[in-house]
């Protein structure tokens, strides 16, 4: 309400940058599932899943100390560097793609870890 009554009101960019946190999230909520499907306590899920969004969120740092041929690669692994398009206003398709595979691999990797403990019989709950 205030940014209506005393800023500039652009609903595309409220719309797209809601949109790009929401893309965000699933992903971000899968890779902790994943993490969290591999080990029992909660606390190191926890941990876990934080490094490695952290590792995600920062790795593009990471690629300003490699060689050049190498960059683009690690820079397109980060999950930062693909939500700046979304904070200004655009819908890229290649920010989508990269935010549902980014998700769904994780889903699919948790998916067949908890297939491979309910086979085995390790864990009973």
């Amino acid at each position: 309400f205030l940014l209506q009554a005393f800023g500039a009101n652009e609903p595309s960019v409220w719309i797209t940058g809601y949109l790009g946190l929401a893309l965000l999230a699933a992903a971000m909520l899968a890779a902790t599932l994943f993490i969290s499907s591999l080990t029992e306590s909660q606390i190191v899920a926890a941990f876990g899943g934080y490094g490695l969004l952290l590792v995600f969120w920062f790795i593009d740092a990471l690629a300003n100390l490699l060689p050049s041929v190498w960059q683009d690669g690690v820079r397109w692994l980060s999950l930062s560097d693909h939500f700046g398009d979304f904070r200004v206003g655009v819908i890229a398709l290649r920010d989508v793609s990269y935010y549902a595979a980014f998700a769904i691999l994780f889903l699919f990797l948790t998916h067949m870890v908890l297939e491979s403990i309910r086979w085995r019989g390790v864990r009973s709950r």
